[in-house]
C-alpha cells in the first residue's frame, strides 16, 4: 500500500460479486456477466453490472491501461501472495471496504492505514481507516501512524510534495528501525514517545 506506483505500463482492476445465488433467475438484462451455470445470477448483479459495464466504456477510452476483470474472492486471494501485481483497483464500495481492512491486514493493521476520499471537483477529505477508537482514548496507546500518513496524502494533494515527504520518510523509518514502537506493531512505545521518535527525525532531515 505505501509502495511508489510505477507511471507504465498502469493496470486497472474491476472487481465482481463472488456470490452465486441458489435459485434458478430469468435472465439480467443489465449485465452480461458468465456465470458457472445456466439459470443462476450472482446477487447485486443489476447494480454491479451496470458498475461493470460503465468501467468497460471508460477502458475503451484509455487503451494504453490495461484492464482486467476479477472476482472478489479471487483478487482476495492474489492481494495476499502477490500484492505488487496490482496498481489501481476500482469497486463499489461494499467490496472496497472488504478489501481495504484485507490490505490494512497486510501493512501491520488499521493503525498504519491512511485513507483518503477526493471528490470529481477537487474536494478531498483525508482520514485514518481506523475511526475514534473510543476504546483506547485518553491512554496514550493508540497508534498515530495512519493519522500521520492521512495527513501525508493531504499534504500531497495540496501540492506540497516536500513536507509530504519528510514525514513519510520520518514515519517510515521509525517503524522500519523498530526502536521505538506502539504496542500494536510489537513495541512498548505509548503514543506520545512513537510521536516524539517521529518528530525528532523530521528536525533532522530538514
Amino acid at each position: 500500500m505505501f509502495r511508489q506506483v510505477p507511471p507504465c505500463p498502469l493496470r486497472v482492476s474491476c472487481f465482481l460479486p463472488c456470490l452465486i445465488a441458489s435459485r434458478p433467475v430469468p435472465p439480467c438484462p443489465a449485465a452480461s456477466l458468465r456465470v458457472p451455470q445456466p439459470g443462476l445470477c450472482p446477487p447485486r448483479r443489476m447494480s454491479d453490472g451496470l458498475f461493470l459495464r460503465k468501467c468497460r466504456e471508460v477502458a475503451e477510452d484509455f487503451k494504453d491501461i490495461k484492464f482486467t476483470e476479477m472476482y472478489l474472492d479471487t483478487v482476495c486471494l492474489n492481494m495476499v501472495q502477490d500484492p505488487s501485481q496490482f496498481d489501481v483497483l476500482v469497486m463499489p464500495n461494499l467490496y472496497g471496504d472488504i478489501l481495504s481492512d484485507l490490505c490494512a491486514g497486510l501493512i501491520g493493521g488499521l493503525g498504519v492505514t491512511p485513507s483518503g476520499n477526493i471528490g470529481a471537483n477537487g474536494v478531498a477529505i483525508f482520514e485514518s481507516v481506523h475511526g475514534t477508537a473510543p476504546d483506547i482514548a485518553g491512554q496514550d496507546l493508540a497508534n498515530p501512524t495512519a493519522l500521520l500518513l492521512s495527513a501525508v496524502m493531504m499534504l500531497r494533494h495540496m501540492g506540497l510534495q516536500e513536507t509530504a515527504g519528510r514525514i513519510q520518510t520520518a514515519c517510515f523509518h521509525t517503524i522500519r528501525d523498530r526502536q521505538v514502537l506502539t504496542k500494536d506493531l510489537g513495541g512498548n512505545a505509548k503514543c506520545s514517545e512513537f510521536t516524539a521518535e517521529i518528530c525528532r527525525r523530521i528536525q533532522d532531515l530538514d
